[in-house]
């Protein structure tokens, strides 16, 4: 099960409503690099537990990363949740993004670098979120973090996570939270989506 990854991405994919049933297979069956472009129901959410359990990786990004915050009971909740849009607001800019190059997620970025952020995610670690082993691999800097666009209300997004890594059972959820595939054109950030499926499949080793 260490190879089997599941990948939910893009804001329609996970809308407005969860109700609608998505079948994941027949009973037993494995799931390999499966993408499904549909909401996700309260049998299919039972199979995506069942999953990461077991071994498997969920890697979630932009506002597919609600389903695991809201249902997965992890430690970690939106930043912006309850957050109006006259007091934060970003439609579609590039944000200044701190990385940690040692956690393996962010293995081959800088320090720094540049994400692109279109009304995305950010979010709070409530106190369980270390003994429970979670990491945060990318957050933004403590200052507005505008680059080339437009934000209202930075001081909203400053400090927080950005990229999570949180273990679950034998498996991992990843929360990515801003759409680094962008249409394919956000290169800069390709690394973090493409750690994610090879850390799934990872297992420690000590090196000689």
């Amino acid at each position: 099960m260490s190879c089997a990854h599941l990948f939910l991405s893009a804001a329609r994919f996970l809308e407005d409503s969860f109700g609608s049933e998505l079948a994941l297979g027949l009973a037993g069956e494995r799931l390999q690099g499966a993408v499904f472009p549909f909401s996700i129901g309260a049998r299919s959410r039972g199979a995506l537990r069942q999953f990461v359990s077991e071994g498997g990786t969920l890697v979630c990004l932009d506002s597919a990363t609600e389903l695991p915050i809201e249902y997965f009971d992890i430690p970690v909740e939106s930043a912006l949740k309850g957050v109006e849009p006259s007091q934060f607001y970003c439609p579609g800019s590039l944000l200044e993004i701190e990385f940690d190059p040692a956690h393996p997620l962010a293995y081959g970025m800088g320090g720094t670098g540049v994400g692109f952020f279109r009304d995305s995610r950010v979010y709070n670690l409530i106190p369980d979120f270390e003994s429970q082993h979670g990491q945060v691999a990318a957050k933004f800097p403590d200052r507005n973090p505008l680059l080339s666009g437009w934000i209202l209300g930075d001081e909203y997004i400053r400090r927080k996570a950005a990229v999570v890594d949180m273990p679950y059972g034998q498996g991992r959820i990843v929360l990515i939270g801003f759409r680094s595939q962008f249409r394919g054109q956000t290169h800069g950030t390709f690394k973090l989506l493409f750690n994610a499926l090879y850390y799934g499949a990872a297992t420690p080793s000590a090196l000689p």
